[in-house]
């Protein structure tokens, strides 16, 4: 019979993850009460322990990491069960929202495309598409991978959503069909720029347009 981790191994396994896979077990957003429970994670093959030096106190203290077969399985089951009385468990969230922080950031996508990554899709309609390519490069007088405002490009499709427009423009970047700059020269950013500017969490604000032909 396959082991079945307990709702409070479950969370345990979080934390690991949350803290990028292994740590100290003492410094863990969550520990077991009972020694037995990540015992019996190790006999599984879930997680391996070891003793280390702590960096901060310079003792031998337990360590973990998480192992294939812990990582298999949570993957299998992100909605496992999870203890409904631990306040511990709000720590463990808090890190790996910040880990989901990172993420966005880097893969320069929005809350809502990560919460509701269909709808986002249906923003990208071959129309509007069309429609924002042939306007870049008539911003961009005829000529493709140039720069061209956003306020320009907003203008010139005044009459779509915003919130429509920003999603298809992001999603159309993550396709690299376009890119998103920002402008450096701070001079040269106008309140019109500001106001028509896309603000990407943890990277900051895209004023320009590079089309790819």
């Amino acid at each position: 019979m396959s082991f079945q981790p307990s709702p409070s191994q479950v969370l345990y396994l979080w934390s690991l993850l949350a803290s990028g896979g292994e740590g100290f077990v003492n410094q863990q957003p969550y520990e077991l009460n009972k020694a037995s429970d990540r015992k019996a994670l190790v006999n599984a093959g879930f997680i391996s322990e070891e003793k280390r030096k702590s960096p901060t106190s310079g003792r031998l203290s337990n360590y973990n990491t998480l192992c294939d077969a812990g990582w298999a399985w949570m993957d299998a089951h992100l909605t496992a069960t999870l203890p409904t009385r631990s306040t511990r468990g709000v720590q463990v969230m808090q890190q790996l929202i910040a880990r989901m922080a990172d993420f966005l950031a880097a893969k320069e996508l929005s809350l809502a495309e990560f919460i509701c990554p269909a709808e986002a899709q249906q923003t990208d309609q071959p129309d509007l598409i069309q429609r924002i390519r042939t306007a870049c490069y008539q911003l961009g007088q005829g000529q493709w991978n140039t720069r061209v405002r956003l306020a320009d490009l907003r203008q010139q499709l005044a009459d779509v959503d915003r919130d429509t427009l920003d999603q298809t423009l992001l999603r159309l970047q993550q396709q690299r069909q376009l890119l998103l700059y920002p402008q450096d020269d701070p001079q040269q950013i106008t309140a019109v720029d500001q106001a028509a500017a896309i603000t990407i969490g943890g990277v900051g604000q895209r004023h320009l347009v590079y089309m790819q032909e």
